[in-house]
């Protein structure tokens, strides 16, 4: 990064006068849970050294940003900076807060910078969370099958490992899980229809994704 831009990492300060240089990497519409009304548009912001905060856009600025898509790399300077301390989405202390004075460019540069970063946090770390509210939790979807667990070939190993597929749905799309066990199942998956209740603790294992 130039001289000029501050890495996502050092925000720390309210001071507004920073600038920084990042790619969207996704972008939600926050709404009232009773009333459904809108109440901001918000974003996730990743630069090249792979850290990355959460950005928020007020209602009444909403019109003038909307137009900030996701994939896309941006000079953003001239925002407030909040510490946060309840419900992050990402585990950075501060937020960035856009006011009518922010200054957005597309950067067309052609900067190396990551699509998308995900913060995985262990089975034991999210039990942790039930009733702290610190550090919100994304919901994958909702499990709505469970395959038999399989043997599968390893031709490049010459030996067989487990296999199991989930089928999970989100919004009207239903995602196919394959989990592939290289190692020793220490407990067994359970199914409950409705909910995310299913626990899976591995040694090691690999996911791919497939959609229908």
């Amino acid at each position: 990064m130039s001289t000029s831009l501050t890495p996502i990492r050092d925000i720390c300060t309210t001071e507004n006068t920073l600038e920084v240089r990042a790619k969207i990497t996704r972008k939600w519409y926050s709404r009232h849970l009773k009333t459904d009304a809108l109440m901001s548009m918000d974003i996730i912001l990743l630069d090249e050294n792979e850290d990355h905060i959460h950005a928020t856009i007020p209602i009444y600025l909403v019109d003038d940003f909307e137009h900030l898509t996701e994939s896309k790399v941006y000079n953003i300077s001239n925002f407030k900076v909040e510490r946060i301390y309840m419900h992050k989405v990402v585990s950075h202390e501060y937020k960035i807060r856009f006011t009518g004075d922010t200054s957005v460019q597309e950067n067309n540069n052609n900067v190396q910078i990551s699509n998308h970063k995900f913060e995985i946090a262990s089975f034991e770390e999210l039990t942790k969370r039930k009733d702290n509210f610190v550090q919100s939790s994304d919901v994958l979807g909702r499990l709505v099958g469970i395959g038999a667990l399989v043997d599968q070939e390893v031709q490049a190993k010459q030996r067989k490992v487990k296999k199991i597929v989930l089928r999970i749905q989100i919004s009207r799309y239903i995602f196919f899980v394959i989990i592939i066990f290289y190692k020793k199942i220490i407990h067994c998956v359970t199914e409950k229809y409705g909910y995310l209740m299913f626990m899976l603790l591995l040694e090691e294992c690999k996911l791919a994704v497939h959609v229908k």
